[in-house]
């Protein structure tokens, strides 16, 4: 998870470009796959110095 987590912030720059162009099957879809993998691999703690959320009014 440490390797991935490290990917991820590396591409972070990326991301956020990412995320706008995701339909909302999609971001469901990869929530949902990353909750599972969280689940399954009994993580309950993520250090990040980024954090990209998605507001909804």
């Amino acid at each position: 998870m440490e390797q991935y987590c490290a990917q991820l912030i590396k591409s972070s720059k990326r991301i956020r470009g990412t995320i706008d162009q995701l339909t909302p099957e999609e971001k469901v879809r990869i929530r949902l796959a990353n909750l599972d993998y969280l689940q399954n691999n009994q993580i309950d703690t993520l250090e990040s110095e980024v954090l990209y959320a998605i507001a909804q009014k």
